[in-house]
């Protein structure tokens, strides 16, 4: 039997002006130390660096340089130009000029730029899509037909249309073609894969070309972006217990970085510590499509694993597969989306796969829409709801009587189902209270309580939606606090302690100062929990307050409401505590407050 009987109330402070907006594969990789690689490398200020930065959402990314570049061809501007987008900046109006119009000025004859080259007509699918632009747009579907009209007889693509086939240009064709809207199971995509696999070798890396002695970690890379782009898990792409994945970890260095072939001894380029950084993260091009409506709308969300909820928030559309999208950056959790001929599948969220009856259906406004998730454009206002199981299940949803009751007291739980534009009584759905479960009536009603604490109470029955959360605090809690404070800038994007003796604990420092946030940017500071009660505790969090906060704070990189630390009798444990907003995200100027709460009940 867990009792819940401490509570630590803490609220940090948060100084300073926020500017607003703004998965490794396998155990021995490094993602930070390659971070700090990247950022303290000379070449920071490159385009392929600030993509590497930007998939893995690390702060302080510069962008300045970007600003005003002369390109006197198609290829020099397409790099930046993806850069630009993976940080959420509208490459139309950056610095004092428009990227998408002087790209476009390089079409000529269905194909961009050089004539006699392919790559720059790639990325150049990849910059415009990447800005927001259609498939059917004239400039990316004449690129896209010039591209399909030079494959090579073996199905890969060289750099120019007289190349002869290597694995870079041919992984970024499959993306770029991706992109323009060609589907995975195309002949030319099938033929490039069947390509790609001769370049792979029994280390489980790729071969630049058929006349490379040995593999490397570039090309290694590139093709991992491709295989993402296709929904292709590229550890299925074995080599006997060898792999892309194992074959590109195996080469970071010390030092964060990543070396060329197996023979280099010296630090690597930035630029192929970049690549690894992209294909490890699971990324692939263009990391980010920009939309200005997704820039300045978020929408409310929530999503339902078939054992919990995955997260809750708000988050940019534009549409309901992209709520999926830019709520993994937020809760941190992983997914697939499959590309089918009737357009993309969303067949995976966690450890939730799609199998039988069983899969991810999504609701807007509690009502299941007869469009894909990848077309149904958001309208403001609409709250989406992503659920694990069939069709057929009605949304549920809980209110309380009361948000906060005394000792001893009870409040009334009803729950609802959704069903012919209609909120009814659910009878016999269970209502869980902490470690306490309870059954509604005929009614859809039913008396909760529990000892003295701060619940999360929702409702669920077999063959209905999990329904939503909502707080419930009894009694009152033991607390110590202090102010939590953030500044925007205007205009810019559990218990009562019945046995003090047996649960408590603290919490240190009494106040955080995340300092200032630019665009797209994140800060995170460490806050210690202390167990020095006499039993080991699990300890969770509620943030309450402004918006700012509650749906933005992540503790151990973790949505507030997921969080769950487990911390033995006499033990601390560093908790970091992380504000990281998504791309767009709007409020007003002023002075922000909120609550950070954590509370610990016995862990038996």
């Amino acid at each position: 039997m867990k009792k819940t009987l401490f509570v630590f109330f803490c609220i940090f402070c948060l100084t300073g002006d926020l500017f607003l907006p703004a998965q490794s594969a396998q155990a021995s990789y490094n993602q930070q130390s390659a971070i700090t690689f990247l950022q303290n490398s000379q070449s920071s200020n490159s385009p392929w660096v600030t993509m590497a930065l930007s998939a893995v959402n690390a702060g302080g990314i510069s962008s300045e340089y970007l600003k005003n570049i002369t390109a006197t061809s198609a290829i020099n501007l397409e790099a930046p130009l993806l850069a630009i987008t993976a940080l959420g900046q509208d490459p139309t109006k950056f610095g004092s000029q428009d990227y998408v119009a002087e790209l476009k000025t390089f079409y000529n004859s269905g194909q961009i730029g050089d004539p006699t080259a392919l790559n720059d007509d790639f990325f150049g699918i990849l910059a415009l899509v990447s800005s927001g632009l259609p498939a059917s747009d004239p400039v990316i579907s004449g690129s896209k037909t010039f591209i399909l009209s030079h494959q090579n007889s073996d199905g890969g693509w060289g750099w120019s249309i007289s190349a002869t086939s290597d694995s870079n240009d041919t992984a970024a064709a499959i993306m770029s073609l991706i992109a323009a809207g060609l589907p995975a199971s195309d002949s030319h995509i099938q033929s490039a894969l069947i390509y790609l696999k001769t370049d792979q070798t029994a280390d489980g890396g790729f071969l630049y070309d058929g006349s490379s002695a040995n593999s490397d970690s570039a090309s290694t890379s590139w093709v991992i972006w491709a295989l993402d782009a296709l929904s292709i898990d590229p550890q299925t792409w074995s080599q006997g217990n060898n792999n892309p994945i194992t074959y590109l970890t195996s080469y970071q260095n010390q030092d964060g970085s990543f070396k060329w072939q197996a023979t280099d001894t010296s630090d690597a380029a930035p630029s192929i510590t970049a690549d690894a950084v992209i294909a490890l993260a699971g990324k692939t091009l263009p990391l980010k499509i920009f939309n200005s409506a997704s820039q300045s709308q978020t929408f409310g969300f929530r999503i339902e694993g078939s054992q919990e909820t995955v997260c809750a928030g708000q988050a940019p559309g534009p549409t309901a597969l992209d709520i999926v999208k830019n709520a993994s950056r937020q809760c941190g959790f992983t997914y697939n989306i499959q590309t089918t001929s009737y357009g993309p599948y969303l067949n995976q969220i966690g450890s939730d796969t799609a199998v039988g009856q069983n899969g991810w259906v999504y609701l807007v406004n509690d009502v299941q829409p007869d469009v894909g998730a990848s077309d149904y454009q958001l309208k403001p206002g609409d709250q989406v709801l992503w659920f694990f199981g069939d069709y057929t299940w009605l949304p549920t949803r809980i209110t309380l009587s009361a948000a906060q009751i005394s000792s001893g007291q009870t409040a009334v739980a009803t729950v609802e189902d959704y069903n012919n534009q209609t909120w009814n009584p659910l009878p016999g759905a269970t209502v869980t209270v902490g470690t306490q479960t309870f059954v509604t009536g005929n009614n859809g009603q039913v008396a909760v309580s529990n000892q003295d604490g701060y619940y999360q109470i929702s409702a669920s029955e077999n063959g209905f939606v999990r329904s939503n959360t909502q707080l419930l605090q009894i009694g009152q809690p033991v607390s110590g606090q202090v102010s939590l404070t953030a500044n925007i800038s205007p205009g810019e994007i559990e218990g009562t302690s019945t046995q003090p003796s047996t649960i408590a604990f603290s919490v240190n420092p009494t106040g955080l100062d995340f300092g200032v946030l630019a665009q797209n940017a994140s800060s995170t500071k460490p806050v210690t929990i202390s167990n020095t009660g006499g039993v080991n505790i699990t300890v969770k969090s509620v943030v309450s307050g402004d918006s700012l906060f509650t749906d933005n704070l992540t503790v151990n990189q973790t949505a507030w409401e997921e969080f769950s630390a487990n911390i033995n009798a006499g033990q601390n444990q560093s908790e970091p505590i992380t504000i990281m907003l998504p791309p767009g995200y709007a409020v007003s100027g002023g002075q922000k407050t909120g609550e950070l709460i954590f509370w610990a009940s016995e862990d038996n």
